[in-house]
């Protein structure tokens, strides 16, 4: 899907694309962006790792996730052509 980017920098997310959530977070991979939706309703846990950590580990996930996804793309679109 190709987003139009605005003289804002603001893109829009067509209503076809199910997004539940008001924010996103956005992680640069590479020449990419990987949007994240953040859930309306917060659930509370009690841990004993600091939030910073816990951002570094969640980045570093869904990095690892993104970049299996891609390939897993890359190697249908392979078998395609």
């Amino acid at each position: 899907m190709i987003l139009k980017v605005d003289d804002r920098r603001r893109i829009y997310i067509p209503k076809s694309v199910k997004l539940e959530s008001d924010e996103v977070i956005l992680i640069p991979m590479g020449s990419s962006y990987l949007l994240i939706p953040v859930p309306k309703k917060v659930v509370e846990i009690d841990i004993d790792t600091d939030r910073k950590s816990l951002k570094k580990i969640a980045e570093y996930k869904a990095r690892i996730d993104a970049l299996q996804r891609l390939r897993r793309r890359e190697l249908r679109g392979a078998d395609r052509e």
